[in-house]
């Protein structure tokens, strides 16, 4: 079973090679890798207060992740925290990792402020939405995409 625990620096690592895996299934696929500026969000969500990242690990791999942060709105000093990323290696899928990771995630979001909103989805297949339809989330809105000059 995998270990849920907050990422530390010494992970930065392994969460790359992550990224990679994710970086290959989703429509990120068509945006160019930039290694520092993922080292530099990598540890901002390790450092920061209003940040977070937890990893899954198992017999010592990273096998999932989730990460999100604290801010305010434009118009408001309201604080709301946002999930922007959330991955499970495609071998550990259907085992309960990607919930466990979000409910870590949803527990450190309630206790900076009372309003989660869950990233743009890039999965295929529904299953980061059935992640967060499980928690009692709803969709308030759509996103749409395009991709220009591919």
């Amino acid at each position: 079973m995998a270990e849920i625990r907050k990422a530390v620096e010494g992970d930065v690592k392994a969460l790359i090679a992550l990224l990679y895996d994710m970086h290959d299934e989703t429509e990120y696929k068509f945006f160019k890798v930039n290694e520092t500026k993922a080292r530099y969000a990598l540890r901002r969500w390790v450092t920061q207060d209003d940040a977070v990242i937890f990893v899954a690990e198992e017999n010592g791999e990273l096998i999932g992740v989730v990460a999100g942060s604290v801010f305010t709105p434009w118009f408001s000093d309201d604080k709301k925290a946002m999930e922007q990323l959330l991955f499970v290696k495609q071998e550990h899928r259907g085992s309960g990792v990607a919930f466990t990771l979000f409910e870590n995630f949803l527990e450190w979001a309630k206790g900076q402020c009372n309003h989660v909103s869950a990233g743009v989805t890039s999965s295929v297949g529904g299953a980061a939405e059935s992640v967060y339809k499980r928690f009692g989330m709803s969709y308030t809105g759509s996103n749409f995409a395009m991709l220009l000059n591919v």
